[in-house]
């Protein structure tokens, strides 16, 4: 069914991309286009000929992490233009996608959120190295004029609402309940939670009810709030320790090694895509100088020490006391 094979496996926000393109940005644009200009896979024609069917086969196959997706449908857009060629995306958590990767044995580029996940994917064989892009951490989140909340510990006044992940939904529930119980903290800040807060299945989620005031403060990744002119990050040594760094891998599943590496160097590329990696809010990680022009999913197995945060997250972070 070619409508069920479109919503299976199209990029939907590299088409509202492509759309913008054709339609510009601004209202008003009368401009007319037929369903075939977005959504030619709908477009039966009596035309067979397998040639032309293989052509609009995907040259490249991604398996990406959920939380970058926004990145990467930007680097994917701007790529294909620049390349001429296509590229397939599929989305899922990082731990997902891997189990997929090991049965379906099919794709080219792993990009993954956390970097115990390519250790996996080295031990079973899937991919041999994966080089770092960027990183994240969790982090407290409140609004910009709160002056208040400086740590954890601040967390617990009876005044203070406060949003978490739940730990049996979502990757940032899991990651601070493991983080807390390590520090001692998780117990009272889920008891706290329970009578003064709100528990969400992911970190969008609490970061919206910070955003409408439904809550003073919630726990989220670093980058998703660091562009956010209305939100203060506040960095605290508890939730410091759950640094990870996003990397990207060719498969050995993969039947396009060359154009493979040839994506993997340019989302690597401090002008490209690690440029818009540093746009959405993620903190790029440090490359030996002289890499760039090697290959470097070969060339890197290893992350390297993170660089600062960019000057534009002026309010980021206060440290914990």
């Amino acid at each position: 069914n070619p409508g069920v094979d479109l919503l299976v496996r199209s990029d939907w926000e590299t088409m509202a991309a492509q759309i913008a393109d054709l339609f510009g940005a601004e209202e008003g644009n009368e401009t007319q286009f037929g369903g075939e200009e977005f959504f030619p896979e709908l477009i039966i024609g009596a035309n067979t000929n397998t040639k032309e069917t293989s052509a609009t086969a995907a040259d490249l196959r991604i398996f990406c992490a959920d939380a970058l997706r926004h990145p990467l449908g930007e680097i994917v857009h701007q790529y294909e233009r620049e390349h001429d060629v296509s590229i397939e995306v599929n989305y899922g958590t990082s731990g997902d996608l891997l189990a997929q990767i090991e049965i379906v044995k099919t794709g080219d580029l792993y990009l993954a959120a956390d970097n115990s996940h390519f250790k996996s994917a080295a031990a079973k064989g899937l991919a041999d190295a994966s080089i770092p892009l960027a990183s994240r951490k969790p982090v407290i989140v409140v609004a910009k004029d709160n002056t208040n909340i400086s740590g954890i510990k601040d967390l617990l006044d009876t005044q203070v609402k406060v949003a978490i992940g739940d730990p049996d939904a979502g990757t940032i529930g899991r990651v601070t309940k493991r983080l807390l119980t390590t520090s001692g903290d998780w117990e009272a800040l889920l008891a706290h939670v329970s009578d003064h807060g709100l528990q969400e299945a992911s970190a969008d989620d609490v970061m919206d009810l910070v955003k409408q005031g439904r809550v003073t403060a919630g726990i989220v990744w670093d980058m998703m709030a660091s562009t956010d002119p209305e939100l203060k990050l506040i960095a605290c040594p508890e939730l410091d320790a759950g640094e990870s760094s996003i990397e990207i891998a060719v498969l050995s599943s993969s039947t396009a090694t060359k154009e493979a590496n040839k994506f993997a160097k340019y989302v690597a590329s401090p002008t490209e895509g690690l440029a818009i990696f540093e746009k959405k809010g993620f903190r790029l990680l440090a490359h030996p100088a002289g890499n760039a022009s090697q290959d470097p999913v070969a060339s890197t197995a290893t992350p390297q020490p993170s660089t600062a945060p960019t000057t534009n997250q002026e309010t980021v972070p206060n440290q914990a006391k």
